[in-house]
C-alpha cells in the first residue's frame, strides 16, 4: 500500500531553496489497538532548476508528490497520516491532497 501526499504548485512556490522540508508518514491501526504506531521521515528538497527534478528534489513553482511505501501489511490501512515538521496535515488544507493508497497483497 502506498500513501501519497500531493503538494500543489501554489504551496511548493512558497518554499525557499535550499531549505529542506521534512514530512512524516505515520500509521496507526484503529482495528488492531495493540498494533504499534509507526512513522518515518521523508525529506523534500526544493531546488531552482531548469531541468526535470529527480527523486525528492522538486523545482520551485512546480508540483510534488511524496511517497510513503508501507510494506508488511495484511490488509488495507484505514488511515495514513502525514505531518510537516510538527504540524498534522489534512486534506482540508489548501494545496494538499492525501491518499491512503491501495492495499497490494503481493
Amino acid at each position: 500500500q502506498t500513501s501519497t501526499l500531493n503538494i500543489s504548485q501554489t504551496v511548493l512556490g512558497t518554499f525557499t531553496p535550499p531549505s529542506v522540508y521534512n514530512y512524516t508518514c505515520k500509521i496507526t491501526s484503529r482495528t488492531e489497538p495493540l498494533s504499534p504506531t509507526s512513522s518515518n521521515v521523508i525529506t523534500l528538497t526544493p531546488l531552482t532548476l531548469g531541468i526535470e527534478p529527480i527523486h525528492t528534489e522538486v523545482e520551485v513553482g512546480s508540483t510534488a508528490t511524496v511517497y510513503c511505501n508501507i510494506s508488511g501489511l495484511t490488509r488495507t490501512l484505514e488511515e495514513v497520516g502525514w505531518k510537516q515538521g510538527g504540524t498534522e496535515l489534512h486534506n482540508s488544507m489548501p494545496g494538499l491532497t492525501i491518499s491512503n493508497g491501495t492495499y497490494d497483497s503481493s
